[in-house]
């Protein structure tokens, strides 16, 4: 084994020093945001996107709800979608294109949206156009882009996600509105309407004569963002012969160009939506005929233009086959090292133990008990996902604790709600043994009107490869997991697993609690069989995962007590009395615990039967 960490180690620093000449730029996704624009309303005709060249690029809808991302794929053609949950309604568009080589290419803008709001009895009909597509400039403000996008143009814009997959997010930008400055506020709330007086400085706005406009940005009421971009969306004056060069925030001039803004951040005074506020000032700056805004060319009287007599760059000629020698011994290296890594079962996995919904907080303060963790062999994490409102991306925090004292090396406030992942990697083994963890636990202390309380851990669960889950016995092996494997668009791969607790007897008269919610609930039929508990074939099993643990998976055959039958052998749970449909070892509380909408009641628990085989004898 030692030779062979050699021989890769070897061929890693190898290839590491090779590919600089010989690899292209690395690969970027250009991700098309619709603003505000959900797939719900695109359907029903108020959103119009134009035309959408699926066969270049992806066009999807996507809403993150709790750590899962709801969405589908899109069919321009007839609008439908490849997702059926209830919430794709709501989720976001994108247009996502992928260009293999991010240091040299140009992809076409797709077309803008424009939103149609139809009327009703009360409000006649409105149409928002787009402005313009814009991308971060990395100097905190936004660039218009126009006809293309290109390498160049996304440069300071590249960002990488959660799962090292590297991504410019360009936004749409749509007109802003001149409005009285009498009229600064919506007469049925009282809110602000947040907006800017744009002074021409010297020059005139085409819209009215005047020298000052009031102006208030689309987006928070169209497009759900707080984004304003101000030179992309905002009317321009003229002055002559002169050349328009931006927004400042002084009348010299000297603070800006301004090109963004935050409507709830920089455009108050007060707290947000709070009126009255004083609108932001901003002021138009002035450069003579001929100035090319965003022109960085050399004069040709200064230090590297044309009359410049600079000693003259170094040519590579001559040298013209070497990046192609470096570049083909870089391949054959490349080759060979995918086929070592490919004979080593694929490379490494990591084993994820995910404790439920407990967090970094509760955990901290004494109310999740891990047990003891070995440090040595894994990481115990808080992780905590967040979407980045200048993105519009989902990102990640994750901070490694020590459960000697729990202290964590990330201070971040946020990762108090971090849950809890302890993480194993056996490296480039056909088969492992990894000893599981201890469970999870449960208190809460109690307080005035509420005694103390104990959730005790069932099992750890991992996918069985049938839709189903399966409770891990000590150790867990390669061969347990291999159907739960999964490759991340990074080709990390990881196995998640997770876990569950006992679930609770319930009264079938108590299946709301006290606001009136269900206690989600099955109707466990012992089918010839009985219970020990209470003697009797019937019993209502409540799961605890959504009280306690904050997941939405109701773990049946690992946390539900099981029946018994003289001479017979209790084989699993299933939907009907014949146990055919099924086994049933895992459910989702919201989606199939329910017969009307998700926490109405009253709804009909669902029933299941004990499948019994005869015992060998």
């Amino acid at each position: 084994m030692k030779k062979l960490f050699a021989a890769l180690l070897t061929l890693c620093m190898v290839f590491g020093m090779a590919v600089p000449a010989f690899a292209a730029g690395d690969p970027l996704t250009i991700r098309f945001y619709y603003g505000g624009a959900d797939y719900g309303r695109y359907k029903e005709g108020w959103i119009d996107v134009g035309n959408i060249d699926t066969g270049a690029g992806r066009f999807y809808a996507a809403i993150n709800f709790g750590d899962e991302e709801i969405g589908g794929d899109i069919n321009p053609a007839d609008k439908s979608i490849t997702g059926s949950h209830d919430l794709i309604g709501s989720a976001w568009l994108y247009y996502d294109v992928e260009v293999a080589d991010s240091s040299d290419f140009s992809v076409a803008l797709p077309k803008g949206p424009s939103y149609h709001y139809p009327g009703s009895e009360y409000s006649p009909p409105e149409t928002t156009e787009f402005a313009a597509w814009v991308v971060s400039d990395g100097n905190g403000g936004y660039k218009e882009l126009d006809g293309s996008v290109t390498a160049e143009d996304v440069q300071n814009a590249i960002v990488t996600d959660e799962e090292g997959k590297r991504v410019a997010v360009i936004k749409a930008a749509f007109p802003a509105v001149v409005i009285d400055k009498n009229a600064l506020t919506y007469e049925e709330t009282g809110h602000p309407k947040y907006a800017v007086i744009l002074r021409a400085n010297g020059g005139t706005f085409a819209e009215d004569g005047s020298d000052h406009l009031y102006v208030c940005p689309q987006s928070l009421e169209y497009s759900a963002l707080n984004d304003f971009f101000v030179e992309a969306s905002c009317p321009k004056p003229s002055n002559g012969d002169m050349v328009f060069a931006g927004w400042y925030k002084d009348e010299a001039c000297t603070d800006g160009p301004v090109t963004y803004l935050n409507i709830n951040d920089d455009l108050k005074e007060e707290p947000a939506y709070v009126a009255p506020y004083v609108p932001m000032d901003l002021y138009a700056r002035w450069e003579p005929a001929g100035f090319v805004p965003g022109n960085t060319s050399t004069p040709a009287d200064e230090p590297g233009g044309p009359s410049d007599n600079s000693a003259p760059v170094p040519s590579d000629e001559g040298n013209s086959n070497l990046p192609f020698a470096i570049g083909a011994i870089a391949a054959i290296l490349l080759l060979g090292l995918l086929t070592l890594l490919f004979l080593l079962w694929k490379g490494p996995v990591t084993l994820s133990f995910y404790y439920g919904g407990a967090d970094y907080g509760s955990y901290r303060d004494g109310l999740v008990n891990l047990g003891r963790v070995d440090t040595k062999a894994g990481k115990l994490q808080a992780v905590y996902r967040y979407l980045d409102p200048e993105t519009k991306m989902w990102k990640t925090l994750v901070g490694t604790i020590n459960p000697e004292d729990k202290s964590i090396d990330n201070d971040d406030p946020r990762l108090l709600k971090g849950k809890l992942y302890y993480n194993r990697k056996p490296f480039l083994r056909l088969k492992f043994s990894v000893p599981l963890p201890d469970g999870v636990d449960y208190h809460f202390p109690g307080g005035e009107g509420a005694e103390p309380v104990t959730v005790s851990f069932a099992a750890w669960m991992v996918k069985d490869g049938n839709g189903g889950y399966k409770a891990l016995e000590d150790p867990v092996t390669s061969k347990a997991v291999k159907p739960a494997v999964e490759t991340e668009k990074v080709k990390r791969r990881k196995v998640l697993i997770t876990a569950a607790f006992r679930s609770e007897m319930a009264d079938e008269y108590a299946l709301n609690d006290e606001n009136g919610n269900p206690r989600y609930a099955v109707r466990l039929h012992a089918n010839g069989g009985a219970f020990e508990a209470d003697g009797t074939d019937l019993l209502y099993m409540k799961p605890r995962s959504l009280e306690f643990a904050d997941q939405e998976l109701f773990y049946v055959e690992a946390t539900c007590l099981k029946p018994t039958s003289s001479g017979k052998v209790f084989t699993g749970w299933y939907r009907d009395k014949a146990c055919t449909a099924g086994p049933v070892t895992g459910l989702k509380i919201l989606e199939e615990l329910k017969e009307r909408p998700v926490r109405e009641a009253p709804y009909a628990p669902m029933d299941l039967y004990a499948k019994w085989e005869t015992q060998e004898s």
